[in-house]
């Protein structure tokens, strides 16, 4: 389309940011940008706040050179490919022998040229014809944005992303250096390791090098598509693409060989070569080797980490290959091996093999052993499921952490793979939360902060922080470098649904739309616009948060509420934004196994103190304590009503309390409320219960593991909620028969009317009359009629043929 055709469409303070840019495509189709310019005598708002968005970019991108890096690289996305290579050295300039062999591979069948990245620009690399860049430069970020091809040892920068048409090759070697070390769920360094396979094409693996648990440990194994070559034969390949062209590649010879072969005409080595060493007290047995070897060259071939440590010692240093030196042209001379990596024995035949076993006072023994024969291998992962790209709302301590949670593990995961998106780190209860995911599920944790120029910067601001999406952004399309992230992200650019099922937050909900996909779903998990009414400190916290993400409701294919109470209100309050007929109601999902294992917790036992009951967690099996917390527990001979979830304004809290006060006042029945939950209010509800004079009854446990044995030593369940989508507490109550006492509204009432309790006024005096009758009336409780199995499978069908279906 062309900017005359336009003219009427967009506001006149956008027409010249657009001007040059439509159809302009960056990294996918249809990708334009927003230009420089800005009208600046403009009257219309959007339009002003932009300009100053923008304008502010430019002064932060000349201020800050992590921004400049990212813009740049941005930019130069932009640009076609260029035939060339760029070989990226790890950290201290070395490049390993699969590394040099591949590179020379590849340069033997194609011309290109040649950019080596480098720590120091003085570090040498085995080629004639090549330009050099110091790594994280801005020319190695153009030369990493233009390159057809690139060659990493292991680690690629946060704002790298695989680009159409380009291939990298990845050799692991900085990756099998930090794999032990890294565990789930991953944090910084994990991440990088992360994002830099999943943005790799090829996985090139020595022999002893576990590629499959590389991509599990990092939790990638259900998704990785790239090429993965396992037990590759560097002795083989070294000799064709390197030996046999050995004036294009003049290596250096190591000192201990130049020093060896003054006095002797055969070379005749004896290797020690070291992947995984745990205690550098090794260095005593190497020197024990070397001083009983009196007719071989002793080579000592080590990894970088270990490099650092054994270089040091001076009698060692004449024999460990150098940081910039490779053993790989002399493999054909080696006669004995020495390593602690079974598998790199299978580089040689007909020669004396022992392997270092690492014992626990630090030492090391050596065992006699036949070198391996395993051959070199090449495959893909097949992928014949359906992808399901999901943000999972942050793992926090609510109901949608317990309703993602339950999904991921009933999920159909021979038909599905599940990919969320999550936060680069988690660090409190969300570490533990996001730990009873599925196993089968795949976490992609977001590395480094998002990817865009001053103008994309300045978009990315208004939809996320300011006025939320305006629709003269569409001939601009701000999807796109929502898009670019995703694949930064997770390495894939397209899904077969994409799911939002936090709902709170627009940048992933922009993210999520930009994908592409059969179908895209919000989870509406409340009475949305009930939530922009939440009132904390003087304040509406969520207003402007969630007009932002009203905004885009109208790209969704389905908005889901979790009951057909709380959608009728979505549907009804949300009109504005949203189409009537995409409304779709999909129950939360229960994890029984969970409940049955906890509320007959054998590990908790209760003690009593200064005449208070409290749970404790112990071994059963040892009779020994475990140091996880002390909590209060229901107390003898009181009616105990059990309230579970946030301290936040629309759980009533407040509205409790003065219902337990007024109940105190009329009625000569013990009885005590335990409130389990941590939030924002947890200080101020304290106090408020101190001021009321009820803090002996109201008594607030905080955040427990296990709210299940809680609710199977309590009378009643109580819900004081103003309002709910489907309160995942009230469904598992429910399912453990344990009585309830609800508010009447909407959510509550999805779950009371159909399965049992009591649906009480939403007023402090409809509160109390329940409470007060309860105590006094205990025989007159009902129970629950809930069943599990059957409840879950209904769900779930709707589940898939809402959601997931075509």
């Amino acid at each position: 389309m062309r900017v005359e055709q336009i003219k009427k469409i967009i506001p006149n303070p956008v027409k010249k940011i657009i001007k040059d840019k439509i159809n302009k495509s960056v990294v996918s189709v249809d990708e334009s940008k927003v230009s420089n310019e800005v009208n600046e005598n403009s009257s219309d708002k959007s339009g002003i706040e932009l300009q100053h968005l923008i304008e502010k970019q430019k002064l932060k991108r000349k201020e800050n050179k992590n921004f400049d890096i990212r813009a740049t690289y941005v930019e130069h996305l932009g640009k076609p490919l260029k035939k060339q290579i760029i070989v990226i050295g790890s950290n201290g300039g070395s490049f390993s022998g699969t590394t040099i062999s591949k590179f020379a591979e590849i340069i033997n069948n194609k011309e290109m040229d040649v950019i080596v990245a480098l720590d120091k620009l003085t570090d040498p690399f085995p080629y004639a014809k090549i330009r050099t860049v110091k790594k994280y430069s801005i020319d190695f970020v153009k030369a990493l944005a233009q390159s057809r091809i690139v060659l990493t040892q292991g680690l690629l920068p946060y704002y790298f992303q695989m680009r159409d048409g380009q291939d990298v090759v990845n050799t692991l070697d900085e990756v099998n250096e930090q794999i032990e070390n890294i565990v789930w769920p991953l944090q910084t360094p994990g991440v990088r390791l992360q994002h830099s396979i999943l943005q790799s094409t090829e996985l090139i693996g020595l022999p002893g090098v576990n590629i499959i648990e590389i991509l599990r440990t990092l939790g990638i194994d259900r998704i990785y598509q790239g090429k993965i070559v396992e037990n590759y034969n560097l002795s083989m390949h070294f000799e064709e693409n390197v030996k046999k062209e050995g004036k294009k590649f003049p290596l250096k010879t190591p000192y201990a060989v130049r020093k060896y072969t003054k006095d002797h005409s055969t070379l005749n080595i004896l290797l020690i070569h070291l992947e995984k060493s745990k205690s550098l007290n090794i260095s005593t047995t190497l020197k024990r080797i070397i001083s009983q070897e009196t007719e071989k060259l002793v080579l000592i071939d080590v990894a970088p980490h270990i490099h650092k440590q054994l270089y040091k010692d001076a009698f060692l240093k004449e024999y460990i290959i150098g940081i910039n030196r490779n053993i790989e042209p002399y493999l054909k001379n080696v006669t004995e091996l020495y390593t602690d990596s079974l598998g790199y024995s299978s580089l040689f035949t007909n020669i004396e093999v022992k392997l270092f076993n690492y014992l626990d006072n630090d030492t090391y023994s050596l065992e006699d052993v036949n070198p391996l024969r395993i051959m070199e291998h090449t495959s893909r992962l097949i992928n014949d499921k359906k992808n399901i790209l999901m943000y999972g709302g942050g793992f926090y301590n609510n109901g949608i952490t317990s309703s993602v949670l339950n999904l991921s593990n009933y999920l159909d995961y021979e038909k599905y793979n599940l990919i969320i998106i999550e936060k680069g780190e988690f660090k409190s209860s969300d570490k533990d939360n996001i730990q009873k995911l599925s196993p089968k599920a795949t976490v992609i944790q977001r590395f480094g902060v998002s990817v865009f120029d001053e103008q994309e910067q300045a978009i990315h601001e208004m939809i996320t922080l300011k006025s939320g999406y305006e629709n003269w952004m569409e001939k601009i399309n701000p999807f796109n470098q929502y898009r670019r992230e995703i694949k930064r992200m997770t390495g894939l650019s397209s899904f077969d649904y994409a799911v939002d099922f936090g709902g709170y937050s627009s940048y992933y909900e922009a993210l999520i739309l930009s994908v592409k996909a059969q179908k895209h779903t919000i989870f509406l998990h409340n009475d949305m616009w009930e939530e922009t009414k939440r009132f904390v400190d003087g304040q509406f916290i969520m207003q402007d948060t969630l007009m932002r993400i009203f905004k885009l409701y109208q790209f969704f294919d389905c908005y889901v509420s979790v009951s057909e109470e709380v959608m009728k209100q979505n549907q009804i309050k949300l009109s504005d934004y949203t189409d009537k007929n995409k409304f779709f109601t999909v129950n939360n999902l229960i994890n029984k196994f969970d409940i049955q294992k906890k509320r007959f917790d054998p590990n908790i036992a209760m003690i009593q103190y200064w005449n208070e009951n409290y749970y404790i967690t112990y071994d059963s099996e040892n009779d020994t304590s475990i140091d996880s917390g002390t909590f209060l527990a229901p107390s003898n001979g009181k009616f105990t009503f059990v309230m579970a979830g946030r301290l936040s304004p629309e759980k009533g809290h407040k509205k409790m309390i003065d219902a337990v006060k007024l109940v105190q006042d009329n009625s000569n029945v013990e009885f005590e409320v335990l409130v389990l939950g941590e939030g924002p209010l947890k200080e101020e509800l304290n106090k408020y219960s101190l001021i009321q004079g009820v803090s002996h009854i109201v008594k607030f446990v905080g955040q427990v593991a296990n709210p299940y044995y809680y609710f199977d030593h309590s009378d009643a369940f109580l819900m004081t909620s103003d309002h709910e989508g489907q309160p995942m507490v009230l469904l598992e109550a429910a399912s453990m028969g344990l009585p309830i006492l609800a508010t009447d509204i909407p959510g509550n009432r999805s779950v009371v009317s159909k399965f049992g309790g009591e649906l009480v006024e939403n007023t402090v005096e409809g509160l109390q009359e329940a409470m007060r009758n309860t105590i006094e009336n205990p025989l007159d409780l009902k129970k629950p009629d809930f069943d599990i199995d059957q409840y879950n499978e209904v769900s779930y069908q709707v589940l898939e043929k809402t959601v997931l279906g075509e």
